[in-house]
């Protein structure tokens, strides 16, 4: 069936249903990942939809293949996504600062702390080292306090990439040159 994945959805649809009992299976050996301290799921459906979603993704990619296993190759396949995901996820948040804490945002005579981080921001968008796309994401959780769940439909993305994306902004932002007191500034851009 999966050498007839390629262009008949019939075939796609019966290879991931029968695969379907493996991906079940995955999806109780792998509940650890989900919550907020352990990874970017927030929840066990969001999980189960990831791993259907990667399954999909594998199969579509092994389509036309001759493999000696197909569904030993696809779960497999799958459980390595989902953990390099995982991964990713838990190194974001080792290295991730709140920014409510330890440094102050330098502001000036007339600009609240909100104004001055806004300014931050343009200047990031202007330099290049933030996409404005991503910049828009963060300036509407970090500053207008929406939650990462209601943004993450807005945007068309998973709300653990969305969390990447204003994990991502903060470090960069706290690496730029208005938050530094010495050194140069951070030209990695998002």
């Amino acid at each position: 069936m999966l050498c007839l994945a390629v262009d008949d959805d019939f075939a796609q649809q019966t290879v991931i249903q029968v695969i379907l009992p493996g991906l079940l299976a995955l999806s109780h050996r792998t509940r650890y990942m989900v919550g907020a301290s352990g990874g970017p799921w927030a929840d066990h459906d969001e999980l189960e939809q990831e791993i259907v979603t990667i399954a999909y993704e594998r199969m579509r990619a092994l389509a036309g293949t001759t493999q000696a296993w197909p569904a030993r190759t696809l779960l497999d396949q799958t459980w390595r996504r989902l953990r390099l995901l995982h991964d990713r996820d838990r190194q974001w948040k080792a290295r991730w600062v709140s920014m409510d804490g330890g440094r102050d945002i330098p502001g000036f005579n007339d600009r609240s702390p909100v104004e001055e981080l806004a300014q931050v921001v343009v200047d990031a968008v202007r330099t290049g080292s933030l996409a404005p796309g991503v910049a828009s994401v963060f300036y509407t959780c970090r500053v207008l306090g929406y939650s990462i769940a209601s943004v993450a439909p807005m945007v068309g993305r998973d709300p653990g990439t969305v969390s990447r994306w204003v994990a991502r902004s903060v470090c960069l932002l706290q690496a730029g040159p208005s938050f530094r007191t010495s050194g140069n500034a951070s030209s990695t851009s998002l």
